[in-house]
């Protein structure tokens, strides 16, 4: 028998906002898709341990993506690597939710958003989700 916990499962708070970020499949990855090009999509949420964004294509879950997130707290874009786990379907929105947990982020960047979460959360400036 399967039984289902209503824990939450997930180890960061996150913020539902919308940052531009842009992305690429890893060039060892979907020989068939552009590895070169990059796309620009819009996040629906963030947090330290990852993205989940709006995307007008098919991604297969398990594929490696290299980002660039566009983060007002941080000088420099976000530059890390994540990998695809879920895909979100809205039959009445043309786009897809793509979720991604990071796999390669730098520990100062990851420790920024996780302090910009906070931040947001104390100044009710964004809404956070646990």
């Amino acid at each position: 028998m399967i039984t289902h916990s209503s824990q939450e499962r997930r180890q960061y708070k996150r913020i539902k906002k919308d940052f531009v970020a842009r992305f690429r499949f890893k060039s060892d990855e979907l020989s068939m898709h552009n590895s070169e090009g990059w796309e620009m999509v819009t996040t629906q949420n963030l947090c330290a341990g990852g993205v989940l964004f709006k995307y007008n294509r098919e991604v297969p879950i398990g594929s490696l993506i290299d980002m660039f997130i566009n983060f007002p707290q941080i000088k420099n874009p976000i530059n890390c690597t994540g990998k695809v786990i879920r895909i979100e379907r809205n039959s009445s929105l043309s786009l897809l939710k793509v979720a991604a947990y990071f796999v390669d982020i730098n520990a100062e960047d990851k420790y920024a958003i996780s302090k910009a979460v906070e931040e947001f959360y104390s100044k009710k400036l964004g809404y956070i989700e646990p």
